[in-house]
C-alpha cells in the first residue's frame, strides 16, 4: 500500500514539475524571407540551443518560464538576437 501511494504521489509531482515548462519555435528566414538552413539558435543565459533544419525550422523544449534572450546566428549572417 506504501508503494502504491509514493508511486501516484510520484506521478503527481513529476506531472506539475512537467507542467511549468514551455517550448519556442519558429523558422529563420533571410531578408529575401528564404529560409536559413544549419543557423545557430540559442537561448541565453542557458545553454539549450538548437540549429534550423532545411525548412529553417527550430524548436527548443523544456524552457523554464522566465525571461531569455534568444540569438540567432549563420556564418555570413550578422547575428541577431530578441
Amino acid at each position: 500500500m506504501k508503494f502504491i501511494i509514493h508511486t501516484i504521489l510520484y506521478c503527481f509531482i513529476s506531472t506539475v514539475l512537467l507542467g511549468q515548462t514551455a517550448q519556442i519555435s519558429g523558422t529563420v528566414t533571410d531578408a529575401d524571407n528564404e529560409p536559413v538552413t544549419g543557423a545557430l539558435i540559442r537561448l541565453e543565459p542557458t545553454y539549450k540551443g538548437d540549429v534550423s533544419n532545411a525548412e529553417g525550422s527550430y524548436r527548443l523544449d523544456g524552457i523554464a518560464n522566465g525571461s531569455y534572450t534568444l540569438s540567432v546566428s549563420y556564418l555570413g549572417y550578422e547575428t541577431d538576437s530578441v
